[in-house]
C-alpha cells in the first residue's frame, strides 16, 4: 500500500512481509515497517511502525496487507490480525504522524465478532462518515462477502450493523471453476474505494 503525504512531500509504502536477503533487519515478529521515498525511485531502508510487544496487542499472527490513511489529521494502519483459538479480524491503529509509531485505538476489532473477516480499508462516504470496508471471508461462508460497517469518528470502534455489499458469485466474470468442498470456494479479496472526478463510485477488488 503506498500513501502519498504532499506536505512532507514523501511516498510510504507499508508492509509485514520482505525478502530476509534484501532486508535481513526485518524480523518475523508481529510488527509492520515502512519505507519512505521522494520520488517513487529512491527508497529508504524500511523502518519499525508498529510493535506488537510495545503496545501488548492481543493478535500475533496474520499481519496481512496493511493499508495507511491520512483521516482527520491523524493517519491510521488497517490491517488483518489474529491470535491462536481467534478468528481473523480487522482492526485501525492511529498515529500522528506516516511514521508512527502507531498504537491501538481500541481494544477490540472493528469487525463484527464471530466474523472470519480480512483487508478492512477505509471509505468516507459523501455525508463524511467513516466506514470500514471489508471481506467476509469465503473459508467461512464459501460463497465470499464483501461488507461493510459503519465506524466511530476515532475509526475504534464499529457503530452499526455490518451490511453485506456483494457476494463473489455475483461477478459476472469469475468463471465456474470452483466447487463445493472442504478446500474451495469463491473468494473475496482486497477491496479499495475510489470516487472519480465525474462523481463515479469504483470499487477494486479480486
Amino acid at each position: 500500500y503506498v500513501l502519498a503525504v504532499p506536505e512532507m512531500e514523501r511516498y510510504f509504502i507499508y508492509a509485514r512481509h520482505f525478502d530476509r536477503n534484501l532486508f535481513p533487519e526485518c524480523l518475523g515478529d508481529a510488527a509492520f515497517y515502512a519505507f519512505e521515498s521522494p520520488d517513487l525511485i529512491h527508497w529508504s531502508r524500511p523502518y519499525k511502525v508498529f510493535d506488537r510487544e510495545a503496545t501488548g496487542f492481543w493478535a500475533d499472527m496474520d499481519y496481512w496487507a496493511p493499508e495507511c490513511h491520512a483521516y482527520k489529521g491523524k493517519y491510521y494502519l488497517i490491517s488483518s490480525f489474529r491470535a491462536a483459538g481467534k478468528l481473523r479480524r480487522c482492526q485501525c491503529l492511529v498515529s500522528d504522524s506516516p511514521r508512527g509509531p502507531f498504537a491501538p485505538i481500541e481494544a477490540e476489532p472493528v469487525t463484527p465478532p464471530g466474523w472470519h473477516c480480512l483487508d478492512g480499508t477505509l471509505y468516507v462516504d459523501k455525508k463524511g462518515n467513516p466506514w470500514m470496508v471489508f471481506c467476509h471471508e469465503w473459508c467461512q461462508v464459501f460463497d465470499g462477502q464483501i461488507a461493510a460497517v459503519p465506524l466511530s469518528d476515532d475509526l475504534g470502534r464499529a457503530v452499526g450493523d455490518p451490511i453485506i455489499l456483494f457476494r463473489a458469485s455475483e461477478a459476472p466474470w469469475r468463471g465456474d471453476s470452483m466447487r463445493a468442498g472442504e478446500h474451495s470456494g469463491l473468494v473475496t479479496d482486497g477491496p479499495f474505494l475510489y470516487r472519480t472526478p465525474a462523481g463515479t463510485l469504483l470499487m477494486l477488488w479480486s
